[in-house]
This record gives structure tokens, sequence and C-alpha cells, in this order.
């Protein structure tokens, strides 16, 4: 289990992008970390911190063996509950981020048939930042002189539908047969 710290009430501004940038006035914003990850989280989410980072560290583990780079920073994850649908996004700027909306799949949305629809919407997401975060000798240059630019994360100006391509693919390419490649609902989609 990470280390956690207490991170008080966070006030964020318009001009950063910073990881936790979901504060509602006053909430108490905790985080935890791992190898390759930090979470951040409010208190109310303290129980799904510490299974979010294993999940995201075996997720991390298992996408070393199918990417050729991975990202050398830590990746930031933000848990909420705020909205009445289980997803999740994710940006490489201005640090690797992804959001995970905690609220439990109910719909049929193609997530609610995993064993683990947490380790499916990390795993996806995650893929998304690996993606975009790859590059070359010269781009990682280019990102330490100038910062993490739009400009230098070419994958991340990959048109939408590829990028969805890709995680959908990479979340079902596992060793437990499961994801939205595997799931019935969306087998039928298919069909129709």
């Amino acid at each position: 289990m990470g280390s956690m710290m207490y991170l008080g009430m966070y006030t964020p501004t318009i001009l950063a992008g910073e990881p936790v940038a979901l504060n509602k006035g006053g909430q108490q914003w905790l985080m935890q970390q791992s190898q390759h990850f930090i979470v951040h989280f409010r208190s109310e989410l303290v129980q799904y911190a510490a299974h979010s980072l294993d999940i995201a560290e075996k997720v991390h583990q298992d996408l070393a063996s199918q990417f050729s780079q991975m990202p050398t920073d830590k990746t930031h994850l933000t848990l909420v509950d705020d909205y009445d649908h289980f997803n999740g996004w994710a940006t490489p700027l201005s640090s690797a981020q992804i959001l995970l909306n905690l609220h439990s799949p109910s719909d049929i949305n193609n997530s609610e048939g995993n064993d683990d629809g947490l380790h499916t919407l990390i795993r996806h997401e995650y893929t998304h930042i690996v993606h975009m975060e790859l590059n070359d000798r010269a781009v990682t240059r280019a990102r330490d002189i100038f910062d993490r630019q739009i400009l230098f994360f070419s994958h991340a100006l990959t048109p939408s539908r590829l990028l969805e391509g890709v995680a959908i693919y990479v979340e079902s390419k596992n060793e437990r047969d499961y994801g939205r490649l595997y799931d019935s609902h969306f087998a039928m989609q298919m069909r129709m």
C-alpha cells in the first residue's frame, strides 16, 4: 500500500491543470502513491485508493510487456463519484492524468459484465496515457526543454476513434478474457 498524505483544502486555478481540480469548495483531499502512480481522492473514497493503486501497478506491469516504452513520470489518478455513470478520461497534459468516476456500473454500458469494472476502467484509461506518451528521443528532449506541450504528444492528436480502438483492444487483451471485446452485449451490438 502506498503512503498517504493530507492535501487539505484545495483551490484550483483556471490556468493550472492540477490533477485534483475537481474541488467543490472546502473538501478534504488525500493522496497515496506507489512506484508509478499518485492517486488523489476525497476522504469518503479512501477505501478505493489502495485498491486503485494495486490495480494500476498490475496494469502497468502488464502493459510494459506490450508497449515499447512506458511513461517515465508518475501518472496521477483522480477518484471521484460525482456523476451517474461509470467512466473516465485521460490526458498527458500538464502531467499524465486520469480521472476515474467510481459510480457503480448499473446500466448496459459494456462495463457491467466484467469481473472488476475498476480494473477495466484503469486498464483502458492507462492505455490512453501510455499510447499518448509514446515518442522518440528528439521529442523527449523537446519535452525536457519546453515542458509538456500538446505538439510534443503526436499520439494525443490521433483521431479519437483510433485512440479508443487501441484502448478497447488492449483492455480486452489480457489473461482473464474480459473487456468489451468479450462482452456479450458488445457482440450483439456488432452483429446488429
